[in-house]
């Protein structure tokens, strides 16, 4: 059985029906099209079940494979699913504590 990477809710109060802003529900959607099952590919994150990984998407779009050629390629993939491969790679990337200490070693190394 595998998880999805959709972060948990913050109930908030606003915006609709669920409480959530818009643009949290649409962030959480994308983010549900990421799964993990460690029966498939390895345990490596892939697209809606799919056996087709994110890093595989990351890796055409650094290659300059533009959106639609990946979507010809890969007809099961939507536009969305993109979406999701680029706002996972930023969530990943995107930890405050890492670049705190990143930080700290280059400064250190240069002795500042």
């Amino acid at each position: 059985m595998g998880w999805r990477f959709a972060p948990q809710h913050i109930k908030r109060s606003g915006s609709d029906k669920s409480g959530f802003p818009r643009h949290i529900q649409s962030t959480n959607s994308l983010l549900n099209r990421i799964t993990y099952n460690p029966k498939q590919c390895g345990g490596i994150p892939c697209i809606r079940g799919m056996r087709i990984r994110v890093s595989d998407i990351l890796d055409m779009l650094a290659e300059n494979v533009s959106s639609g050629e990946i979507l010809e390629d890969f007809p099961d993939l939507e536009a969305e699913d993109i979406q999701a491969c680029l706002l996972f790679a930023f969530r990943r990337t995107n930890i405050p504590k890492l670049t705190v200490l990143i930080f700290g070693l280059m400064l250190n190394f240069l002795q500042i």
